[in-house]
C-alpha cells in the first residue's frame, strides 16, 4: 500500500487506485504485486518478482529487471537496497535511473 496527496494504491490480485477516497481504477496484472510506490506526482510503480513497473496511462511499462528490494521512488530515480535486506547497521543503497 502507497499514499500521497489524497491517492491510495493498494495491490492484491489487482492493482487499485483510489483518489479523493473514491475508487478510480482497477488494473488487471500478470501477477501479485510485492512493493508499490508512489512519488510525489503520484506516479505507480510496483513490482512482480524483480521487475520494476510504472503505470502510465494505463498500461504497464517495465523501467528495471532484477530488483529484490525496492525502497522508494525520487524524481526519476529508484532507490534500491543491494543485495541485503538489512538497512543496518549501514545499507548498501544503489538506483536506476527513470527514463
Amino acid at each position: 500500500m502507497s499514499a500521497i496527496k489524497n491517492r491510495l494504491v493498494l495491490g492484491g490480485d489487482n492493482l487499485v487506485l483510489i483518489d479523493d477516497f473514491k475508487l478510480k481504477f482497477t488494473y488487471e496484472l500478470p501477477g501479485i504485486p510485492t512493493w508499490t510506490c508512489l512519488d510525489e506526482d503520484g506516479n505507480v510503480y510496483y513490482r512482480i518478482e524483480e521487475d520494476i513497473y510504472q503505470l502510465k496511462d494505463g498500461l504497464s511499462h517495465r523501467i528495471a529487471t532484477k530488483i529484490k528490494y525496492p525502497l522508494v521512488v525520487v524524481g526519476d530515480k529508484l532507490i534500491y537496497l543491494k543485495n541485503k535486506e538489512k538497512i543496518t547497521p549501514t545499507p548498501h543503497l544503489e538506483y536506476h535511473e527513470i527514463k
